[in-house]
């Protein structure tokens, strides 16, 4: 191209000073089979895998009804086992603390000294675990009679796997802003995949197996999110929503096949085996980092699967777009510091996403605490996910994110009320596990909508950190969750009051997430610090704004 006809083109894009640099990015990289296999072919695949990361340790951990074993020469005996073995056994299944304790007098057995608070010991003979029902599963737990003093350690490890995320977090995401989201992907899914096998080959060693769990949690939820995030910044806003069903969908369908694949195992060492990937960098973030001969590279290759021209004077045309999406603030912590706007809008999201993942992991391990087959309840539990993407695509298309994820966190939050005064009887257990089953439909579509605005919010220097930042908070609180679960147990009305509280919370803070419904998908700070403010009791904002924009362009 000549002097002549880059000094045309260069008028003619400042001609066009009222098509947004961040527009001209989505009319550019548009939707076509590129996009579409990304999202149901590579996304599907990583949401998939994904699911399947995040929730392994839940099976692994599970711990099947225990009680006291008996001595062998009770065993041995058909007489005294069948007159008076069995009343001992009713007796300590209904006395607390009962599968940590025995009672004197069994080498005799003399019946009513079994009912005999007084004469209550530490078991002589050890533990025996109940593995004869349907669901029953061979455990590390089993494996390693994490009972009694040790029946934290389940809980251990699963804080162990939220630290780990936290460290892996703070550490990586910066580098999937300044450094590319495709090595971050690639590295976290690699320390994965050694630390975790490393893991079911040394779990008698326990302090090991809590390290490795956590090296190895850098795949959930870091590298997930930054190819969720890359794949949405190939695309437009209609691409954009093919990336959150294709993710929720897969993410659905993995949970429900881990559960069968434990129901079908019932050993922990064969399910962990079974249950222990590439693209282009994102364009996006290549004309932040100024690199345009690389993002035209991509695009080219776009429009090579679309089968669509690729548009004239393309190089300039990103040469002038990189120029005005290539803020001051930098990339990553350095971007989100640079606004005062942006950090408070961070804390806000923060506190959201602590409930959200509150609601929706607590929801998931909860099942122990519900009626019926563990792994039943699992997989139903979870393919209410599947309903809730459709149903929150539907709403927050036509009423808005911000509303939507308001009423989402009451409704949630009336059903774990309505569970508290019903929650002790035996016989209303259906009921409990109905209103669960609810409370986690709705907290699943919160968690849904939380997603989308956490994506529509960060700017693409800063999406990625604000993103892990935001949900590094969720994780640093989501700690005590497998502990609140636990208390489920002595104590489940404390359990579902302490979820109320937390979605009163949520609520609140939901409140003030900014609507993101047809706004601009931003490129920089800058982007946000233009954006306009609305009354807090704003309604159907995108109206008045593309209003707006008509007078505007005309």
């Amino acid at each position: 191209m000549s002097d002549l006809e880059s000094d045309v083109f260069l008028e003619n894009a400042n001609s066009r000073t009222k098509i947004s640099a961040n527009q001209r990015i989505e009319d550019i990289l548009g939707f076509g089979r590129f996009q579409f296999f990304q999202s149901w072919v590579y996304i599907f695949l990583i949401g998939f895998l994904g699911a399947m990361t995040m929730f392994q340790l839940v099976f692994l951990i599970t711990t099947p009804p225990t009680r006291c074993a008996l001595p062998d020469n009770i065993k041995d005996d058909p007489f005294l086992y069948q007159d008076h073995v069995m009343e001992c056994e009713m007796a300590e299944i209904s006395t607390t603390n009962a599968e940590c304790m025995a009672f004197g007098g069994m080498a005799d057995f003399i019946s009513n000294q079994c009912f005999h608070e007084t004469n209550k010991i530490s078991c002589p003979n050890g533990q025996f675990f109940n593995l004869s029902s349907s669901d029953a599963f061979h455990s590390l737990a089993v494996e390693n009679d994490w009972v009694c003093d040790q029946a934290d350690r389940g809980a251990n490890l699963m804080m162990a796997q939220s630290i780990g995320s936290i460290i892996n977090g703070l550490i990586v995401m910066q580098l999937s802003d300044s450094w590319g989201r495709k090595p971050v992907i690639l590295l976290t899914n690699l320390l994965f995949i050694v630390t975790r096998t490393t893991f079911l080959f040394f779990t008698e060693y326990y302090y090991l197996s809590m390290v490795l769990v956590a090296v190895g949690s850098g795949y959930f939820p870091l590298g997930i999110r930054v190819a969720y995030t890359l794949a949405a910044e190939f695309t437009n806003e209609r691409g954009r929503h093919h990336v959150y069903v294709a993710g929720w969908a897969s993410w659905v369908l993995g949970m429900v096949s881990l559960a069968m694949i434990a129901w079908a195992c019932q050993h922990w060492f064969i399910y962990g085996l079974i249950t222990s990937l590439l693209m282009p960098e994102s364009p996006r973030l290549l004309l932040n980092q100024g690199k345009i001969s690389e993002a035209k590279k991509v695009i080219e290759t776009i429009k090579k699967y679309n089968k669509e021209p690729v548009p004239p004077n393309l190089g300039l045309e990103l040469a002038q777009i990189s120029r005005e999406v290539q803020g001051e603030a930098g990339f990553g912590l350095r971007s989100l510091a640079s606004s005062k706007y942006l950090m408070i809008l961070t804390m806000v999201l923060g506190v959201t996403w602590t409930v959200n993942d509150f609601f929706y992991i607590g929801g998931q391990l909860n099942v122990e605490n519900l009626a019926g087959n563990q792994f039943v309840n699992f997989a139903i539990i979870s393919l209410t996910e599947m309903p809730s993407v459709f149903i929150g695509e539907f709403f927050i298309n036509r009423v808005g994110r911000r509303w939507t994820h308001c009423v989402c966190m009451i409704l949630t939050t009336i059903c774990f009320a309505a569970i508290i005064p019903i929650a002790e009887d035996d016989s209303l257990g259906w009921l409990v596990t109905t209103l669960a089953i609810v409370a986690k439909t709705l907290g699943n579509i919160g968690w849904y909508i939380n997603y989308v605005q956490n994506m529509e919010i960060f700017p693409t220097c800063a999406r990625v950190t604000g993103m892990n930042l935001t949900s590094t908070v969720a994780l640093v609180f989501g700690t005590v969750g497998p502990y609140v679960i636990l208390l489920g147990k002595s104590d489940i009305k404390m359990m579902y009051g302490i979820f109320v509280m937390m979605g009163v919370i949520g609520t609140i803070t939901t409140s003030f997430v900014p609507e993101t419904l047809k706004q601009e998908f931003p490129e920089c700070v800058e982007d946000l610090a233009r954006s306009k403010r609305y009354p807090y009791l704003s309604w159907r904002v995108w109206n008045a704004d593309q209003k707006e924009r008509m007078t505007n362009s005309k």
